[in-house]
Parts: structure tokens; C-alpha cells; sequence
């Protein structure tokens, strides 16, 4: 009885399960167990089947949604990617339209693939133009060429004009120069932010570690961009004559990228508003434009070391703003005459040119504000002038390496202002004039390499007393000792009387010259021994003794010499041991007699050892003048004898 009724409990939950899978049979009270049985056994069979359909059925119908939840977004994304392209082929063509309507670029520029101009629309296209800021292109009148600028389209809206050109022309000055694939820092040029490009600049450390600045591109109040410094950058290509479009320009410096070259578009003569302009040492070239005469607003103007040639044109006279002017280190030729009327100048730099002229008492005499001249490295003829000597504020003259001729003048008038003077290099004959002692500033004095100067060594140059420069070199003055007056230049650290005829022995006063640093005695007759005071010249860093007929052995005081590192002592009859020498850690240059079978000294660190047989050895002329730049502001930087012989400045020197 047990066992029946569990066995009935169990088809009744068979009973129940059936149902619920949706099979009902009829049952009969009168059934038999083994019938019911039966029956609940095929309603089983029935119920797996059909729950099998029932997933089938709903597999079937998540897979069939899912596959096309897919087709749909294929679908749309390829829509999407349709549109996007039609859009942006338009964008594109829509600007290329409005830059050639406008003549803001040519269409062979803008529609050449690779151009600046090109990839500059292309940019633009891409990522300025938007579905609510782009009518202004549609809407806005034909402009001729000429008259494009920033300006002139009051009948469009002018803030959307100003900006889509600003960033064209700016992109196209990107382009063109290398920004995309040379410049060592972007500046930030082909940013994004707000349609804006006054943020297309980088605060940058100055040459040589200097103060924080901005470099780039910088805007005005107005947003309009008014300045671009970008120096030292490695651009590369030629200015774009689109840079004529940014009209509210007053300060452009782009100096010192080697790979920018080429002539200087005319669209640059729209910069009206130009005070400052600074190409120096790029690789522009060809003859200097006449337009250069329009820009009136320059008040700076630098074309340095590039390879302009022909004659400067007769319309710079026009910038009577000017108060620097540098054209140095280029291929000019012709007269000088065109930068007369130019007197609020106070920087003229023509040196390393090709000029032609005679000098004459008329020469710059109304460019009375100059302070600083240099003329130098061309072929002027005539003599010195005088009145350049007595102007007022000239603080800087060089005329060396010249051909000009005659006595130094006579008469100079004193004159505070006066520190440089540079006359190597000519043929200037006669005697030093004594009036040379009212140039009472004289810092810097070198008449070497004259060859006609003579007379005695003029004692007056000792009331020179701030002469830290005196190059008196390879002249014919008369035969004499080394001047007494020396000691009286105590400020002296370079000092060259190579080739002067001197006489006797090295005073001992020569050891009160403390802040000497170059001493050249070289080429001379001088007799007898080193004296022992050359040990207190601690500052000393290059001694030319050699070619003189010195003697006697080498005192151990010269062993205090620490900062020594070139020392020529060849071609004199100085025997011994040179151990004193040896023993500097400093010297790096050591030209001695030490060659041969018979070496008048014993020299284990000599550089070079020559023989005094009368064979040539060390013969030529080493001679390391201060050639004097602006850029450096006439400090010396390092003492050049030769392209394989340069010496950084030593300890002691307040110089860079």
C-alpha cells in the first residue's frame, strides 16, 4: 500500500508537468495503473519535443535581430562615411573657390597637390569650416588680388573673414617653411582652439639659456596678428607670398634658419605697418626689391648675412624711420651714397660686402646720431675721415681691410664717446698723430697690418689708460725697445707688436701687465734671456716669444703661469730644459727648438719642435686679431690664429 501510494504521488506531478507544457489528455477514473502509465510516458516524449521547437524557435529569432542590428549599422556608418566625404570634398572645393575668387592665392598654387597652399586649404577645409560659419564664403564679392587684406570686405562678416585668413595665411607660412616636417618646435601653429590663432606660440627659453619669451605667432587686442619671432628653428622652404595678407604685422624675425632662401616676395610691400624686420643669416638671394622703399614704418631693418648682391636701391632712402640698418655679409656692390638720407640712423652695418667707393669729407657727415659703423671688409679707397672721429655719439668705427690711403688724421678733437677703432688692413702710411690721445674712451686700437706706419712707438698712447686692445702689428716703426709706457695700460689684456721692429731685452716691467692675457712679441730682435717676472702674468693664456733671438735657459717662475696654453719660443738661441713649461696642465700649444740632431732644449711636450738651422718651420704669420661683430656687441669670443688654431677666451676674461 506504501509503495502504491507514492507511485500515485509521482504520476501526479507527471500530471502537473504536462500541463504546464501545455498537453492535457484525457484521463478516465477507470484507467488501469499500467494504462496511465502508458499514457503519461508518451505525454513526456510530447512535452520534450515541443520545449525543443520552442528554443529552436527563439534562437532562430535572437539570432535573426542580432544579424540585423548589424546590416542596420553597416548601413547607416556607410551613410555616414558617404556624407562625411561629399561634405569635406565640398568644404574643400568651396575654399579653394573663395581663395582664387578672392586672388588670395593663385589657382596654380592652390590647386597644386603638395603646395603649401594646397595642404593650407586642405587643413582648412578639414578642420575650420562649419555648416553655420561658412555663407561668408557664398555671399562674398569678387576682390582683385591687389586689394585683399584683412579689411576691406565690410559687407561680409568681417570677424569670420579675418579669421579664416589669418589661420589660411598662417598655414600656408607653416607649410611653406617646414612646418610639417622641419621646425624643432611647432610654436603650436595648426592648433584648434575657438577658430583662434593667437595661441600659436611657445614660451621658450632664449638663446643660450636666457630669459622665458614667446615665440611664434602673437596677436594684438584685437586678435590680429601683429608679431612673428621664430629664430633658430630649422625652417626650411621660402616665404609665401600669402604672408602679404597679414597687414597688421609690425614685427617679423625670422633669423638665423639657414634653409629659408629664395627672393623676397613683392606681396611683402603690403606690410605697410612693418617697424620691425629682422631675415638676417637665412639664404635669401637675389637683388634687394625697390619696395623695400614702401614699408616707411620700418624703424628696424636687418638683411645680414644672406646672398643679396647688386646695389642697395636708391628708395631705401625713403625709410627716414630707420635707426638700424644691417646688410652686412652679402654680395652688394656699387655706392653706399643711397643710405645718406637715412640721419636717424644709429646702427649702419655694410661690412663683408663688395662696396666701391672713395671715402670723402662728405661721407656719412649727416648721419650724426650714429653710434656704431662698420664699413669694413669691402674695397673703399681715399682716407680717413675726420669728422667720423669727432662725432659725438660714435662709439664704433671699423674701416679695416680696406685699401684706404694716407696719414691718419691730424687735429682729432677730444672725444668722450669713441671706443672702438679698427684701421687694420689698409695702406695708411706716415706716423701716429699725437691728437690720437683725445680719443680719450679707446677701448679697443688696432692699426696692424698697414705695413707703412712709422715714426717711433708713440709714448702719448699710454693716457690711454682704458685700452684693453692694442694692436700695433707688421708695421715699419722705427727700431726701439718695448715701449716703457705698457705698464701705465693697466686694463691691457691683448697686445700684439709682432713685426715692429723691437730691440733689447724683455723688460721686467712686463711682469706688472696682470690682466694680459694675449702677449705677441713675435718677429722681432729681441736679445736676452725670459725674465723671471714673466711668472706673475697668471692671467696670461697665449705667449708668442718666437722669431727673436732670446737666450739663456727657462726660469722656474714660469711654472706659475697656470692659465697658459699656447706658447711659441722657436727660432731663438733659448737652451736647457723646458720642464717649467711642461709642467703646466694648461698648455695645450708648445712650439719649440727642440728638432734636429742637436735640439737647443730638451722638450717632452712640445707640440712641435723645429730646429734652428735656418730651415723654415713655424714661419707664417699667426696673428689672432679681434674681428669685432655687432651680434656679439664687439666683445671678443675667442682667439683665432688659424682655421685649425682657436683658443676659447681663458680664465679672467669677462667675455662669452
Amino acid at each position: 500500500d506504501e509503495g502504491r501510494k507514492k507511485a500515485n504521488n509521482k504520476t501526479d506531478a507527471d500530471e502537473e508537468a504536462h500541463a504546464a507544457c501545455g498537453i492535457h489528455c484525457r484521463s478516465d477514473d477507470n484507467e488501469s495503473p499500467r494504462a496511465r502509465k502508458s499514457r503519461l510516458h508518451h505525454q513526456s516524449r510530447l512535452c520534450d519535443t515541443r520545449k525543443k521547437r520552442i528554443i529552436w524557435v527563439m534562437v532562430t529569432a535572437a539570432f535573426t535581430f542580432v544579424v540585423a542590428v548589424v546590416a542596420i549599422i553597416i548601413l547607416v556608418s556607410s551613410s555616414v562615411a558617404k556624407n562625411q566625404t561629399k561634405n569635406g570634398h565640398a568644404s574643400y572645393s568651396l575654399v579653394v573657390s573663395f581663395l582664387i575668387r578672392q586672388g588670395i592665392s593663385s589657382e596654380a598654387d592652390v590647386t597644386r597637390a603638395g603646395s603649401p597652399q594646397h595642404k593650407a586649404a586642405v587643413w582648412i577645409a578639414t578642420t575650420t569650416l562649419k555648416d553655420d560659419n561658412a555663407d561668408f564664403l557664398l555671399e562674398s564679392p569678387v576682390s582683385s588680388r591687389d586689394n585683399t587684406s584683412l579689411s576691406n570686405h565690410d559687407n561680409v562678416d568681417s570677424l569670420l573673414f579675418q579669421q579664416f585668413i589669418q589661420r589660411y595665411a598662417l598655414a600656408t607660412f607653416y607649410y611653406a617653411l617646414g612646418g610639417d616636417t622641419s621646425w624643432d618646435f611647432s610654436m603650436n601653429f595648426l592648433s584648434q582652439h575657438d577658430d583662434d590663432t593667437c595661441d600659436w606660440f611657445q614660451q621658450l627659453a632664449t638663446e643660450n639659456g636666457g630669459q622665458v619669451d614667446k615665440f611664434g605667432a602673437l596677436c594684438n587686442t584685437a586678435k590680429r596678428v601683429h608679431k612673428i619671432l621664430i629664430p633658430w628653428n630649422n625652417m626650411a622652404g621660402q616665404v609665401p607670398p600669402e604672408i602679404g595678407l597679414l597687414t597688421d604685422l609690425r614685427f617679423l624675425a625670422i633669423p638665423s634658419n639657414r634653409n629659408v632662401g629664395g627672393t623676397l616676395p613683392s606681396e611683402m610691400k603690403k606690410l605697410t605697418n612693418l617697424e620691425f624686420l629682422m631675415l638676417s643669416q637665412n639664404n635669401f638671394n637675389g637683388t634687394l626689391p625697390d619696395w623695400i622703399g614702401d614699408l616707411t614704418k620700418l624703424s628696424s631693418l636687418s638683411l645680414g648675412s644672406n646672398d643679396f648682391q647688386g646695389s642697395i636701391p636708391s628708395s631705401i632712402g625713403n625709410l627716414t624711420e630707420l635707426t638700424f640698418l644691417s646688410m652686412e655679409r652679402n654680395f652688394l656692390s656699387g655706392q653706399m651714397d643711397a643710405v645718406e638720407p637715412l640721419v636717424n640712423l644709429q646702427f649702419l652695418y655694410l661690412e663683408k660686402n663688395q662696396f666701391e667707393q672713395t671715402l670723402g669729407s662728405d661721407t656719412f657727415r649727416n648721419l650724426t646720431n650714429l653710434q656704431q659703423l662698420d664699413l669694413s671688409d669691402n674695397f673703399l679707397d681715399g682716407r680717413v675721415p675726420r669728422h667720423l672721429l669727432h662725432m659725438s655719439a660714435l662709439h664704433v668705427l671699423d674701416l679695416s681691410n680696406n685699401a684706404l690711403s694716407g696719414t691718419l688724421p691730424t687735429n682729432i678733437a677730444r672725444n668722450s664717446a669713441l671706443e672702438f677703432l679698427f684701421l687694420y688692413g689698409n695702406q695708411l702710411t706716415g706716423e701716429i698723430p699725437e691728437s690720437v690721445q683725445n680719443l680719450t674712451a679707446l677701448n679697443h686700437l688696432d692699426l696692424s697690418n698697414n705695413n707703412n706706419l712709422t715714426g717711433p712707438l708713440p709714448f702719448f698712447l699710454g693716457a690711454l689708460s682704458d685700452l684693453t686692445y692694442l694692436f700695433l702689428a707688421n708695421n715699419e716703426f722705427d727700431k726701439g725697445p718695448i715701449p716703457g709706457f705698457l705698464p701705465q695700460l693697466g686694463a691691457l689684456r691683448d697686445l700684439s707688436l709682432k713685426g715692429t721692429h723691437r730691440t733689447g731685452t724683455i723688460p721686467s716691467f712686463i711682469g706688472q701687465m696682470t690682466s694680459a692675457m694675449l702677449l705677441d712679441l713675435d718677429r722681432n730682435e729681441l736679445t736676452g734671456p725670459l725674465p723671471t717676472e714673466l711668472g706673475l702674468l697668471t692671467s696670461l693664456g697665449l705667449l708668442l716669444l718666437n722669431r727673436n733671438e732670446l737666450t739663456g735657459t727657462i726660469p722656474s717662475e714660469v711654472s706659475n703661469m697656470s692659465n697658459l696654453a699656447m706658447l711659441l719660443l722657436d727660432n731663438n738661441i733659448v737652451i736647457g730644459d723646458t720642464t717649467p713649461f711642461c709642467g703646466l696642465n694648461s698648455l695645450q700649444v708648445f712650439v719649440a727648438d727642440c728638432g734636429g740632431d742637436a735640439p737647443e732644449v730638451e722638450c717632452f711636450c712640445c707640440s712641435k719642435c723645429c730646429q734652428n738651422d735656418g730651415q723654415d718651420c713655424n714661419d707664417g704669420d699667426l696673428l689672432a686679431q679681434f674681428d669685432p661683430t655687432w651680434e656679439h656687441n664687439y666683445q671678443r669670443r675667442g682667439y683665432k690664429f688659424s682655421d685649425d688654431l682657436l683658443f676659447v677666451p681663458v680664465s679672467g676674461s669677462d667675455d662669452a
